[in-house]
């Protein structure tokens, strides 16, 4: 009778040591981290990115991994070898790696607005690039050597383009960052700047004026790599961040040609 028992309490152990057994790996599977997408983009976008990536992840168990840097950096890096998963840039280095051969297919995903910013009162009557070439209007652009702190020299690009370079007058010393920019316009050192509307969509709005120059916009555009290491996730990212919802956070972020 005694073995009976003892035998009775060994295979009641037994099972329960199965029990656990079978569900520690689940348990295993269900903390072990997921695999993580690779995505070389423009530095200027890690706001909206950096947020689209989060639902991303939260709806599909999955991380992004970004390097931001400047266009030019990024397709140098794949050029030598790098294997993103996804590449977010412009046009022109889109067509360079088409060429080469790296990609698999693209699209275009939003566009970077320039802007002319002025105070709200705005008592200069500022409403066209025409009117900062005016003799008593000053404009505050970044210093060169500085601009990689604004995001690029936007508006030397704009001015060079519309061939008013020469005609403006600028404030110095030039402000070295987004903030400077717009606060020499909100004090009044200056009558306006030119930055992207995203950056501007960032301040409050009761302060500055934000006058769109879509005609001088920057298309962004969105590459799934040919050797993507990751292909399936990878396809997934590049679909959601494409969708309305996707597109939608980049408008309210100030994306977008209109």
């Amino acid at each position: 009778m005694r073995k009976r028992a003892w035998l009775f309490v060994g295979l009641i152990g037994l099972l329960a040591g199965l029990l656990v057994g079978c569900g520690t790996p689940r348990t295993a599977r269900e903390a072990a981290p997921a695999a993580e997408i690779m995505v070389f983009a423009g530095a200027g976008l890690k706001a909206p990115l950096q947020e689209i990536a989060q639902d991303f992840t939260n709806k599909h168990k999955c991380e992004v991994d970004f390097t931001f840097s400047d266009y030019k950096t990024l397709a140098e890096e794949i050029e030598n070898g790098a294997k993103p998963d996804v590449l977010i840039t412009s046009p022109e280095y889109m067509q360079v790696l088409k060429e080469k051969g790296v990609l698999d297919h693209y699209q275009e995903l939003t566009a970077k607005v320039p802007v002319i910013v002025v105070a709200k009162t705005n008592p200069k009557a500022i409403t066209s690039l025409e009117d900062l070439t005016k003799s008593d209007v000053k404009l505050a652009l970044p210093d060169q050597d500085q601009s990689h702190l604004v995001g690029g020299c936007v508006g030397e690009e704009v001015l060079k383009k519309a061939k008013l370079s020469e005609k403006v007058h600028l404030i110095k010393p030039a402000p070295a960052t987004v903030e400077g920019l717009l606060k020499a316009v909100t004090n009044g050192t200056a009558d306006a700047t030119i930055i992207w509307n995203d950056q501007a969509v960032r301040y409050d709005q009761k302060d500055i004026t934000a006058i769109k120059l879509p005609q001088y916009g920057q298309k962004v555009m969105i590459a799934l790599l040919r050797e993507a290491p990751h292909r399936e996730k990878a396809e997934e990212f590049f679909a959601f961040i494409c969708s309305q919802e996707g597109k939608k956070l980049f408008k309210e972020l100030g994306y977008g040609g209109k």
